[in-house]
Parts: structure tokens; C-alpha cells; sequence
């Protein structure tokens, strides 16, 4: 009896962690399979995840060799990589509708920015997103921190190198995808043209950029940050009409009971 219940005191505690890490594995392999398939769908470009490592208890994901690939006619393999990413959230906020984040944290990103036909990746992607948004993953992020982002420059100009490094300032964004307390959520691909959108607006205020390419970045800085603000506009009209319509809703229920006590 007491050998049975020394054995119990054992495999108990030896079968529950052998639980735990088959739920942790099997959560794993959920983030990485969604996080590909959603920003694939949802930004046209193919998008790959090393890995992906949920910590239940210290209430974060980390993220490891993120790569996103150019835009159709381009000559990079890819356009952007994220060699590791923490993301502070919980796992009860995973499960919301859109899906809550308090913190983004990217150090050391890669942007490859590259000229072909008059035209930069940044604009050809932007371009090549589908007008109606595929995806069905929405997120608010409290706060994303992109550091040390190291950005590849290829112009493919005659009299200029193949390629010109630099590395662009920090970057901080708050509140994304609750614009106007809308609540709701942003798609991958916006959240990616609000990246850009600062990057290449810190791009072009570099002064390690060739005159002859600076009029692209310029063009198309604003064009991301045209498409940023259209972004957060449709969530503030969205916000507007839903609180328009719950207080119709509430006026006329209010209405229709008045009416009813009339009739008494």
C-alpha cells in the first residue's frame, strides 16, 4: 500500500508536466502555423516563422526568424526579417476578439529596400495587398518598439553601389488597431504598412540616401503613411457607427417603452 502510493506521488507529478509541455508544444506549433497562414493571406507575401515559443506562465511569446518575401518582380528572396521578436501578452488575451497585446519589442530587424522600374518594393507591396482583407486574425497593440533596424538599400542605378547599409533610429508605435478606442483591431498587413510607413519616413529623412533614389522613398514614404491614416479612418467611422447604432438601439427601446406604458 504505501509502495502504491509512493508510485501515485510520483507519476502524478511526472505526468502532469508531461501534459503541460504537450499543450506548450501543441500551442507552439498553433502560433507558428497561424502567424504564417494569416500575414501570407493577409499581405499576399510569403511569410515564414522558425518558431514560436509561448511562456503560459510568463505571460509571453517569442518569436524566432520571422521572413517576409518581396513582392512579385522583385529580385530579393526577402523583404523583410525579424531574427527574434518578444511580444508581452497573456494567454487569456490570446483568446480574445481581436486578440490583445500590451508590447511588441523588435531589436535588430532587417528591411531590404529595393528599386526596380521605377518602383520600390515598400510601394509594390503595398500595391500588391488584396483590397478586401482575407484575414481573419485582428490585433490592438499597446505599444511596438522596432530597434536597430538595419536596412539593405539596392537601387540598381548606374554610378551607384549594388548596395548601400545603413541603420535607421528607433520606433516607437501605440495603440495600433484601436484607433479613435474603435476596438477594432488591426489585420498583419496594416500593422506591417505602419512599420513601414515609419521606416521609410526615417529612411528618407537619412542623409546616407543617394539624391538619385530619394525621390522614391519620399513618394513612397507618403504613400504608406496615406495608407496608414486610411487604415486608422475606417476603424474610427467603424467605432462612430457602431456607437451610433447601439444609442439608436437604446432610443428606441427606451421609445417603445414609453409607448407601452402609455398604453397601460
Amino acid at each position: 500500500m504505501k509502495k502504491m502510493i509512493l508510485w501515485t506521488l510520483i507519476l502524478v507529478p511526472v505526468l502532469l508536466i508531461v501534459v503541460i509541455a504537450i499543450v506548450v508544444l501543441k500551442l507552439d506549433s498553433i502560433a507558428k502555423s497561424t502567424i504564417e497562414t494569416q500575414a501570407t493571406a493577409s499581405t499576399t507575401l510569403t511569410t515564414t516563422l522558425n518558431s514560436a515559443n509561448i511562456s503560459l506562465l510568463g505571460g509571453n511569446v517569442k518569436l524566432a526568424d520571422l521572413k517576409v518575401g518581396s513582392p512579385r518582380g522583385f529580385d530579393a528572396p526577402t523583404m523583410f526579417e525579424l531574427n527574434s521578436v518578444a511580444v508581452q501578452v497573456s494567454y487569456s488575451e490570446l483568446r480574445q476578439t481581436p486578440i490583445r497585446i500590451s508590447e511588441i519589442t523588435v531589436n535588430g530587424p532587417k528591411l531590404i529596400v529595393e528599386q526596380k522600374g521605377g518602383q520600390l518594393n515598400l510601394q509594390a507591396a503595398m500595391d500588391q495587398m488584396p483590397k478586401s482583407e482575407p484575414s481573419t486574425l485582428r490585433m490592438i497593440i499597446g505599444k511596438l518598439t522596432v530597434a536597430n533596424t538595419q536596412v539593405v538599400l539596392k537601387p540598381n542605378l548606374p554610378m551607384l553601389p549594388p548596395e548601400i547599409d545603413l541603420t535607421l533610429p528607433s520606433i516607437t508605435l501605440q495603440n495600433i488597431g484601436n484607433s479613435g478606442n474603435s476596438q477594432n483591431g488591426a489585420a498583419m498587413s496594416e500593422v506591417l504598412t505602419q512599420v513601414w510607413a515609419a521606416m521609410a519616413q526615417k529612411l528618407k529623412e537619412s542623409d546616407k540616401i543617394p539624391a538619385s533614389v530619394r525621390p522614391w522613398i519620399a513618394g513612397t514614404s507618403a504613400d504608406l503613411k496615406g495608407q496608414a491614416q486610411a487604415e486608422a479612418g475606417k476603424q474610427f467611422n467603424a467605432a462612430t457607427q457602431k456607437a451610433t447604432g447601439s444609442l439608436q438601439k437604446q432610443l428606441d427601446t427606451g421609445i417603445q417603452g414609453l409607448m407601452g406604458g402609455k398604453k397601460k
